[in-house]
């Protein structure tokens, strides 16, 4: 049986970002904002930003700051590995 992950939509950004229980000043909250904006922007899966455990993180795999440069004319994003690319035979860039 297959189970399908609900979407990531505008919608519920905008709902998450209306929660009154959130304090959206707050320098963690503006990060993990951050992290939620640039996975929807760049359409990646949680996989990609995101580990199991803290102990779990591996810098080939997963994505670090170094793999996100801020440019003039938008954000470049390096994902050496993903639901495609699982064997890191290439790294997929989004911009």
């Amino acid at each position: 049986q297959i189970r399908r992950k609900l979407a990531f939509t505008p919608e519920l950004l905008a709902r998450m970002r209306k929660c009154p229980g959130i304090d959206w000043k707050s320098p963690r909250m503006k990060a993990v904002w951050a992290v939620m904006l640039l996975a929807f922007f760049t359409i990646s899966r949680k996989d990609n930003f995101t580990v199991d455990k803290v102990n779990a993180f591996n810098a080939r795999k997963n994505l670090t700051r170094g793999d996100v440069k801020v440019l003039q004319s938008g954000i470049h994003c390096t994902f050496r590995k993903s639901k495609g690319n699982q064997f890191g035979e290439r790294a997929h860039q989004v911009v």
